[in-house]
């Protein structure tokens, strides 16, 4: 699931990433229609369907490498001077993922960017922000 949010941007892109999955036999055609399901509601649910307009610059898993260290924050999106960093966990929550968006979110102040930053557990469909 993991791989498949890195190649949607906008809600047009759920129906095309999940069918290239199917036909490249990744996934059922009933594990696809469960995945749209969950990805929609998921959007639905939170209101966040403006994180997948065209509002945006979409970076998805681009690499930010600074003092020496790769951080690869897995949705970024860009609008004027302001970035929101999305990292999407799939499992149990941790501390360290807070830690690791404030190391994103961090990362692109040094850029010249306002940021927001947040964690989005689908599975347990949860969204979480990351005070900077």
């Amino acid at each position: 699931m993991h791989n498949l949010m890195s190649k949607i941007e906008t809600l047009d892109d759920i129906d095309v990433s999940i069918q290239i999955f199917e036909n490249d036999g990744q996934i059922t055609k009933e594990k696809a229609s469960i995945l749209k399901d969950e990805i929609i509601s998921f959007i639905k649910k939170h209101k966040i369907e403006s994180w997948f307009s065209s509002d945006y610059k979409v970076l998805n898993e681009v690499e930010i490498l600074q003092n020496g260290r790769n951080y690869r924050p897995d949705r970024v999106l860009i609008k004027d001077n302001h970035a929101i960093v999305i990292d999407y966990k799939f499992g149990e929550k941790a501390d360290d993922y807070q830690k690791q968006v404030k190391n994103y979110l961090y990362a692109i102040k040094q850029m010249g960017y306002t940021t927001e930053g947040y964690l989005c557990y689908i599975k347990q469909d949860v969204i979480e922000q990351v005070l900077n």
